[in-house]
């Protein structure tokens, strides 16, 4: 094994922030107890009031951001199973740790977006325009990565942040303490993008998309050395091989599920996503009989079963690819979007039109984008007035000497408010991390009551 290319004993390391891997008398697996950590974190809880695709919406039946990370999951847990099982034959793994992969990817889909903001990627953009438009005075004493590292807000990056910094186990006195000390697998298998945003023009310039922001490039360093993951340049690693299968449970369900969101609210017919998504797909396998109605049988339960089939087919192409390419993925060969792309060509084809048909006849739904909108307008609101806050802070300098609204602000955050000595770069991402955390709910109950309403 050349040092570029990882062993598995060592991309599925177990080490702790700081800690190497104990079992002492906990009888779960290392990767069971960072599932528990995060079920029972309240980041991962308010995931039920975050938008996935719809915001606010009052349909029961539609998903919301956490209802989305639990079927995420629980593909991801099937492709990891069918992947290590097939790693297992050929002779890669040991056939004791095929539960051990499907328990990474499991946890690490469940992480996946638990750092997006409120209002789901449209927060996101709110977030990123809000900076890109702020003056120059809000970043003064800033360095320009710095600068555009708030520019450039990314849920990703939110989300490594929150698992291997603020929550369960947040810095005290300046000093990490590891976040939920997830297993450095975990962390690895979550990290999408792992490198900063100075480092986007090299490795996703298309997408402007990264995961690991400047305060935790030390956090994600620790990860990159316990799993054997090596350097792709000063500030930026090559990805961990389980992060395609978590990508792969993300892209299926995001396709997939997503439509039948859509037929769910009327925005879509199940007889155009027979026809143009899933029609193709049984037809390549040879099962195109089962997108026959049976007699009786209620619209929703019919979408439900043909959703369960496609995804069943698609978990098992994606699952004998990732066996077959496991060695180029280790050594780091594929980027992002990679791995359903050297699928069979059905497979691909199915993922892709999956996603065309959303972004072209869900995402951009009148009701969906009037909702937009007032997000933009409520995160404005609450940007604003946190910013200001710690405008303040950084030239007063002491809590006593602000006005009276910074103040209140400023206590509103608790214990995870900032402090003068964090500098404005640190006590903006105190204040993103506050905001990020909002349901869509309190988001929009915050900023109301920020504006006098």
């Amino acid at each position: 094994m050349t040092a570029s290319v990882p062993d598995w004993d060592r991309l599925l390391s177990a080490d702790r922030f700081n800690r190497p891997h104990d079992a002492g008398t906990d009888r779960r697996s290392p990767y069971q107890v960072d599932i528990d950590r995060l079920v029972f974190s309240g980041w991962f809880r308010r995931l039920q009031r975050k938008t996935q695709v719809h915001p606010l919406s009052d349909n029961d039946h539609v998903r919301t951001r956490l209802t989305h990370t639990l079927e995420v999951a629980s593909v991801g847990r099937s492709l990891g199973e069918r992947a290590a099982l097939h790693l297992a034959e050929i002779g890669e793994i040991a056939a004791d740790r095929v539960h051990d992969v499907a328990t990474i990817v499991q946890a690490a889909a469940m992480a996946h977006d638990i750092g997006n903001p409120p209002f789901g990627h449209a927060g996101e953009y709110a977030i990123q325009d809000w900076f890109a438009q702020a003056a120059d005075h809000r970043f003064a004493d800033m360095t320009m990565e710095q600068r555009q590292d708030l520019q450039r807000f990314e849920g990703n990056a939110q989300g490594f942040r929150v698992l291997a910094q603020i929550e369960n186990n947040p810095p005290l006195d300046g000093r990490p303490r590891g976040g939920m000390r997830l297993t450095a697998a975990t962390l690895g298998a979550f990290t999408k993008y792992p490198w900063a945003s100075s480092e986007i023009p090299r490795r996703s310039p298309g997408k402007a998309k990264f995961g690991v922001y400047l305060s935790e490039l030390d956090a994600f360093a620790a990860v990159a050395r316990a799993t054997g993951t090596p350097a792709d340049g000063p500030r930026a690693w090559h990805r961990h091989p389980l992060v395609s299968l978590v990508e792969a449970a993300d892209d299926i369900c995001y396709g997939l599920i997503d439509l039948e969101d859509g037929v769910e609210l009327g925005l879509l017919s199940i007889d155009q996503v027979k026809d143009e998504v899933l029609g193709p797909l049984f037809a390549a396998i040879g099962d195109a009989r089962v997108l026959d109605v049976r007699d009786g049988t209620p619209l929703r339960l019919h979408a439900s079963y043909l959703r369960t089939r496609a995804i069943g087919v698609l978990v098992e192409a994606v699952a004998r690819q990732f066996a077959e390419d496991e060695t180029a993925l280790r050594a780091g060969a594929f980027g992002p979007d990679a791995l359903i792309a050297r699928c069979p060509a059905p497979i691909g084809a199915c993922v892709s039109a999956a996603k065309t048909m959303a972004r072209s006849q869900v995402f951009r739904d009148k009701r969906k984008t009037r909702l937009e909108i007032g997000a933009y307008a409520t995160l404005e609101i609450l940007l604003q007035a946190f910013s200001d806050a710690i405008l303040h802070l950084q030239r007063r300098r002491h809590p006593d000497r602000l006005p009276y609204k910074a103040k209140r602000v400023l206590e509103v955050m608790g214990a995870g408010a900032p402090t003068a000595d964090d500098g404005a770069y640190l006590g903006y991402r105190k204040a993103l991390d506050y905001i990020a955390g909002m349901t869509d709910h309190y988001a929009t109950f915050m900023a109301r009551q920020l504006s006098g309403g």
